[in-house]
C-alpha cells in the first residue's frame, strides 16, 4: 500500500485539452464532489455530471508501479533512452570541392510509459482517479543522465530496471553515449 502526497488538478490530469480548463477549475474536496455527483445523478440520471475541479489529497494505490530507470514507486512514469551519435558526411561546395564534415544526431532507442489507477483521499472522502488518456503537467523528473559508456555491453543496454537487447548500431555512426530521462507521478 502506498500513500503518496499528491497535489494535483484531477481535471488537469484527466481531461486537460486546453490551458484555460485549469484556470476555470474550482477547488473541491472529494467528499463534496461525490455529493454533488450523487445529487445530479438523482435529478437527471447517472453519467450526466461533468465539472472541472482541483482536488488535493493523498494517493492510495495497492499496487503502485516501479519506475524502470529511477526505480521509484509511482502512479505513472514516462522513461526515454536516446542514443547520441556522431557521423561523418561529405559536402560538395559550389566549386565542386568535397569537404568531409561531422554532424551529431540522436535516435530514440526506447520510449515507454505506464500508469495505474488510484484513489485520491482527502479529509471528508475519496475519489477514483483513472489516468487513461490523461495529459500530465507537474511530473517529477527522477532521472536525467547522460552516460558516455551508455550501460552498453555485450549487446545489452541496461540502466536501473531497464534492459534492452541492441543489435548493430554501426551504419557509419559513432555512439557518443546514451541519455536516460524519466518523469513520474
Amino acid at each position: 500500500l502506498i500513500v503518496a502526497a499528491v497535489g494535483l488538478g484531477v481535471a488537469h490530469v484527466m481531461a486537460r485539452r486546453k490551458t484555460g480548463y485549469l484556470l476555470a477549475a474550482s477547488d473541491q474536496t472529494a467528499g463534496a464532489l461525490a455529493d454533488i455527483a450523487r445529487r445530479v445523478a438523482g435529478e437527471i440520471g447517472g453519467g450526466g455530471f461533468q465539472e472541472f475541479v482541483t482536488l488535493t489529497g493523498h494517493a492510495r494505490c495497492d499496487q503502485p508501479l516501479m519506475s524502470p530507470l529511477g526505480e521509484r514507486p509511482c502512479l505513472y512514469y514516462r522513461a526515454t533512452v536516446t542514443r547520441q551519435y556522431e557521423e561523418e558526411y561529405e559536402e560538395r561546395d559550389s566549386q565542386g570541392n568535397v569537404r568531409r564534415r561531422t554532424r551529431r544526431g540522436s535516435e530514440t532507442m526506447s520510449s515507454q510509459s505506464e500508469h495505474v489507477d488510484f484513489l485520491l483521499v482527502d479529509d471528508p472522502g475519496d475519489i477514483d482517479v483513472r489516468l487513461h488518456g490523461a495529459d500530465f503537467d507537474g511530473l517529477v523528473k527522477t532521472v536525467d543522465r547522460f552516460d558516455p559508456q551508455g550501460g552498453f555491453g555485450g549487446g545489452t543496454l541496461s540502466y536501473g530496471r531497464f534492459s534492452m537487447q541492441v543489435g548493430g548500431m554501426g551504419r557509419g555512426r559513432r555512439t557518443l553515449g546514451f541519455q536516460y530521462t524519466e518523469h513520474i507521478l
